[in-house]
């Protein structure tokens, strides 16, 4: 009989481990030795009845490597009598085994489930394994922790394989949770499989935080074992892959450090022959192609490639083939780099997503660059039908919107593809398939909830309690360790949230609907497409604007790249500058608040000149921006600029000519507003004092604190007040006749729930914390609920407001910087107007930067006098925004260009204030008939 010792689970995990980083260079090498060491030796832990175990389990037939590879990438006819005997054993197995045997019976029943493509008895064997043993051994349970462990980890590889990164991820969590601390080399598997899944959902800072974790245990190793050397080895492979993929761009300091990397694995351990050797010698070369050493590159990957033969890996030889295909395209050998390029995707295995996708997208930007465009089209859109399998398992959740923003490149290139073949409604259609993806999965989310039975929604409210209450701890502990179990709590409850949802593909609205809406509006709408060329393959920006009218689309090619739109906005303002949060001035002197009219005058002549002959003169316009644009008010862009920098009263702005709105995506035009009357018009929510405001270390590290101008605390900040908010809502409040005010204390999270299904325009004047890192951590500052809880500090929190659904008209956010976030291709920034889009309100009013409290108040109250007279919103601002510029017009732009409307323009149904004088006549009537019959009786007494 043969019997693996129980060093098999090193022999997975280190197989395992060193598959996990095959993906980030594309080498599907390791599954098929790995997974066929798992089924074809018996299991190896012992139940009770070991000695009918073993006779039941005992080897009969022996499956090759070869064979088990093939079969996990679709020939499954050469393995399929085999698998089917396997199968019959493991099944009996599961009735006659028990304790351990009896979990790795079940772990690998379902291992084979999955190898006959039968994804449904897989899900459904571990799902009454869970059912009726749990997640973890009890006191009662024939299975310790090393069963547990083993079905975990099955659980997690399977969903991997199956594209379900989220599920994935929860299996190599629990995995850990069962694995003993003194287990150290497990611990360090398991947690660099982990650290692919935060790598493959683009979660750069919880994967980097798995792989320094990972490497800080190898430091309780021996270092002079084979084992320290070779796990070192692999998980400087892993990292060096995760910096490539989720940092370095043309990063050259990025790209020095994965190369040297690299280098320390290889001194490591040499491996000559193996697959490993060549997946490490390819990366390198990589990463000396993206430093400009092409002659080392080429080198490198051609001793790669050797290697590769020499391992008879047919898939490792695949993908390096296209890792030296495209070195030969970035050394401008277009035609010596086709065959590397067609032999790599031919071989590429549908179900290998990320290796896939990166393959079909090279060999699109080869075809494109040679003029082949219905080659480069079909391959485009292979890599697209790709992308949509993969983030098909990750819809709704965080990740989702981190991933797919960098899965974006197969879209664009097929747009420009179908722009360069005269089809410019085909090329909008698919650039609007990446707009605004994420947060139509939410309110979708939120619509399947609302609909699920009674009891499946009780469990679904109570995992989104679970998953908030979470957030708020980790934005509070100032523990390492409890952060990183916090942090595998919220990836477990947003996994097993997401099993409760089966969401319906989210679409996007017909032209034609689209064009109907802007007919009926009377509204052009422009969407911006910003191209960034890619030298290292000698492709030039194709950067565009579609103008849509309702009966024409008219696509408008524009002369700059995002970088050059950068440079030119960072010369406006350094408000408006790329990435230097940190430098942004304070508001507190004038040059803070000076912005050049002649840097206005150069972006416009960039992006608004090309488009101004296809703009009705009399229509209004939205706006979905791009890349550069989010952060630019374009109400503020000079169409004619003064012969000063700084003569703001002679500058002619662009709000002068349209009421300015934006959107996400063009399907959101169709998102109306409602036109039934609710119980209130306004409630109007502020703070005006606050002191230390307990932040938790969480967001004290990563709030941009010059924003606010406050001081730090202990664990807080000490927040300066701000006097105009009471005056702000006393004077909004004023102007509609059912209002309601509720300041400082009364201005608490709760009693902002209470209020959002009943007003029509909800007012938020308050400070806001912005963290571009955390955007789940986004704050608005209100007032505890709980003054003797010392963990409810009145923090609005972005992740609290993701977790529930309210229609409202509009949101006004009057706080510093509440358009501010993160920034993801396609959703724009992850800021407060992105939550309170996300929950459901149809448009939102907030400022990109600090706004003055003498303009608030001023911008506020003329908007909402134009809305109560029924006027569009947009109109409203803009009504409002040149109210103010008349009224002082030598004022920069900056105080009042970066309040901006997100969302539905049309007209609320509000009401306007109490019409006093009618009041008083009737006072003045009802005295008079008072001292009438007064005087009445006098006379007949």
């Amino acid at each position: 009989m043969y019997v693996l010792s129980m060093n098999k689970h090193s022999l997975f995990h280190a197989l395992r481990r060193l598959y996990a980083y095959a993906p980030f260079w594309g080498i599907p090498f390791i599954v098929g030795v790995c997974l066929a060491a798992c089924v074809a030796a018996p299991l190896y832990g012992q139940s009770p009845d070991s000695a009918s175990c073993d006779n039941l389990l005992e080897r009969s037939d022996s499956l090759s490597t070869r064979s088990f590879t093939s079969a996990w990438y679709g020939d499954t006819d050469a393995i399929a009598p085999r698998l089917d005997a396997r199968y019959a054993v493991l099944k009996r197995a599961e009735l006659q085994c028990n304790g351990d045997a009896k979990a790795e019976a079940i772990a690998e029943k379902a291992y084979v489930e999955a190898q006959r493509r039968d994804f449904a008895a897989m899900t459904s064997t571990f799902s009454t394994f869970f059912e009726q043993y749990g997640q973890t051994p009890t006191d009662t349970s024939t299975i310790t922790k090393t069963g547990f462990r083993s079905v975990h980890h099955y659980y997690a590889f399977l969903h991997y394989h199956t594209g379900d990164l989220a599920e994935a991820a929860q299996g190599y969590i629990r995995a850990l949770e069962v694995t003993p601390e003194e287990n150290i080399t497990q611990r360090i598997n398991l947690t660099e499989s982990l650290a692919l899944m935060y790598q493959r959902m683009r979660d750069r800072d919880a994967a980097m935080r798995a792989y320094q974790r990972a490497l800080n245990w190898t430091e309780q190793l021996d270092s002079e074992t084979d084992t320290y050397r070779r796990m070192r080895a692999l998980l400087l492979f892993g990292l060096a892959g995760m910096q490539a993929e989720l940092e370095a761009e043309d990063n050259p300091d990025v790209w020095r450090s994965v190369a040297a990397n690299l280098r320390e694995s290889l001194d490591l351990v040499s491996d000559p022959g193996t697959v490993f050797q060549a997946n490490r010698l390819s990366a390198l070369g990589e990463a000396h192609a993206n430093l400009g050493d092409i002659d080392t590159a080429l080198s490198l990957s051609t001793k790669a490639l050797a290697e590769a033969r020499v391992a008879e890996s047919d898939r490792t030889l695949a993908f390096l083939q296209h890792v030296h295909g495209s070195i030969l395209m970035m050394d401008g050998q277009f035609d010596a780099a086709e065959p590397y390029l067609r032999r790599a995707v031919e071989a590429q295995p549908e179900r290998r997503y990320e290796d896939r996708r990166r393959v079909l997208q090279r060999i699109g930007i080869l075809y494109e660059r040679r003029g082949d465009l219905s080659a480069a089209a079909s391959y485009y859109q292979q890599a697209i039908e790709t992308v949509e399998d993969y983030r098909s398992g990750l819809r709704a959740t965080e990740w989702a919107a981190a991933a797919f923003g960098g899965w974006q490149t197969a879209y664009r290139g097929l747009a420009r593809v179908q722009l360069l073949q005269n089809n410019p409604e085909d090329a909008l259609q698919t650039l609007e398939r990446t707009r605004a993806r994420h947060l139509a999965d939410l309110r979708l989310e939120a619509d399947v909830a609302h609909a699920m039975a009674p009891e499946q929604r009780v469990r679904y409210d109570s995992l989104t309690q679970v998953l908030q209450a979470v957030r708020s701890e980790r934005s509070r502990t100032d523990s390492p360790v409890r952060a990183i179990q916090l942090r595998r709590r919220e990836t477990e409850v947003i996994a097993t949230r997401q099993g409760l949802l089966n969401l319906p593909e989210a679409t996007t609205a017909p032209l034609s609907t689209i064009q109907d809406t802007l007919a009926a509006q009377n509204r052009v709408a422009v969407s911006y497409m910003l191209d960034e060329g890619e030298e290292r393959f000698g492709r030039a920006a194709q950067s565009h604007a579609f103008v849509i009218t309702p009966d024409t689309v008219h696509a408008v090619p524009l002369d700059i790249d995002e970088s050059t739109l950068n440079e030119k906005m960072a010369a406006v303002s350094p408000w408006l500058a790329s990435g230097q949060e940190d430098a942004r001035p304070s508001t507190g002197g004038i040059g803070s608040t000076q912005v050049d009219l002649h840097a206005l005058h150069d972006v416009y002549q960039a992006v608004i000149a090309p488009v101004a002959p296809h703009l009705p003169k009399d229509a209004s316009l939205t706006v979905i921006p791009d890349g550069a644009l989010f952060r630019l008010p374009i109400a503020m862009l000079v169409s004619e600029a003064p012969q000063s920098r700084y003569d703001y009263a002679s500058a002619r702005f662009l709000v002068e000519d349209y009421p300015l709105s934006r959107q996400l995506s063009l399907s959101s035009l169709t998102d109306g507003s409602e036109t039934q009357r609710r119980p209130l018009d306004i409630a109007a929510l502020g703070r005006s004092e606050f002191g230390e405001v307990m932040l938790g270390s969480l967001l004290a590290e990563a709030v941009r604190p010059r924003s606010i101008q406050g001081t730090r605390g202990r664990v807080g900040y000490h927040l300066p007040p701000l006097p105009g908010v009471e005056r702000e809502l006393r004077s909004v409040a004023d102007l509609f006749r059912n209002g309601r005010m509720l300041l400082n204390d009364e201005a608490t999270p709760k009693a902002l729930n209470d209020l959002m299904g009943e007003a029509t325009i909800l007012h938020l004047s308050s400070h806001a914390l912005a963290s571009p890192q955390l955007p789940l951590q986004n704050a608005f500052v209100l007032s505890p609920s709980n003054t003797a809880d010392s963990t409810d500090s009145g923090l609005l929190y972005l992740h609290q407001l993701q977790g529930q659904f309210a229609s409202i008209p509009l949101v006004n956010l009057s706080g510093c910087e509440t358009a501010q976030g993160a920034f993801h291709e396609g959703e724009g920034m992850r800021s407060l107007q992105y939550a309170f889009r996300a929950v459901g309100a149809r448009a939102t009013l907030s400022n990109l930067w600090p706004i003055d409290d003498d303009a608030a108040v001023t911008l506020n109250e003329s908007f909402y006098d134009h809305v109560r007279r029924g006027m569009p919103k947009d109109a409203a601002l803009q009504q409002a925004q040149l109210q103010y510029r008349r009224m002082h017009p030598d004022q920069s732009p900056f105080f009042w260009a970066g309040t901006m409307l997100h969302g539905s323009p049309a007209p609320l149904a509000v009401s306007g204030p109490p019409r006093w004088w009618r009041y008083a006549g009737a006072l003045v009537l009802f005295g008079m008939i008072t001292l009438g019959a007064y005087g009445w009786r006098r006379r007949t007494a």
